[in-house]
């Protein structure tokens, strides 16, 4: 069991998760930031709107670090964890966008009341 779980979690780092991903000065998961704040943008422009007077461009992705490299472990419930997973398993790391883009549609109501951090 161990030596499969550890080809999987292998496999996710070397070969699902955008090139180095993981290593040095993460410079994939920072283009990855810009990429979904572009996404946020156009997609969703209130909340983007929201998050950039929130944290008044003081780290304004810093919890998409987060998100996407524990792959929103610490984010959702473990079953809902699990759904992500197998999605990004069968999909590849654009579920990472999709998810967080998802999540922040869910939790809007909330975002628009938050006036600072």
């Amino acid at each position: 069991m161990k030596k499969a779980l550890f080809f999987m979690l292998s496999s996710l780092v070397e070969d699902i998760m955008p090139k180095n991903y993981y290593c040095g000065n993460l410079e994939a998961v920072e283009i990855d930031q810009w990429v979904f704040d572009d996404l946020l943008k156009m997609l969703l422009p209130e909340i983007h709107h929201k998050l950039n007077d929130v944290f008044q461009g003081n780290q304004k992705h810093g919890y998409l670090i987060n998100w996407f490299l524990c792959i929103f472990v610490n984010i959702f419930p473990y079953h809902t964890t699990l759904r992500v997973w197998d999605a990004l398993l069968i999909d590849g790391s654009d579920v990472l966008f999709r998810v967080a883009l998802a999540y922040l549609q869910i939790i809007k109501e909330e975002l628009m009341r938050i006036s600072q951090i």
